[in-house]
């Protein structure tokens, strides 16, 4: 069962969404649905340019909750605990 959906539609949003300081890989999604810290996800993706969706699971490991200091967006950060299917 897929948790989250996330499309990619530009390169851009998939850069940004990376977060380099969660290994061994990790992506912050915008989300405004609620989530817990440790929370494991299955998380179906698109990448730019691509019509195929694959999944990988994750935990989350980041919070971003409405109001959060400096502005920063509503969301997610998920741990990449799986290699992405094919």
């Amino acid at each position: 069962m897929v948790d989250l959906i996330v499309n990619f539609d530009t390169l851009h949003q998939l850069y940004r969404a990376y977060m380099p300081f969660i290994k061994p890989a990790g992506l912050f999604v915008s989300t405004s649905e609620s989530y817990c810290l440790g929370q494991p996800l299955t998380v179906a993706y698109r990448l730019p340019g691509s019509t195929a969706t694959h999944e990988f699971r994750g935990v989350v490991v980041w919070i971003n909750p409405l109001g959060a200091a400096g502005g920063r967006p509503v969301g997610i950060g998920i741990k990449i605990m799986t290699e992405p299917d094919t």
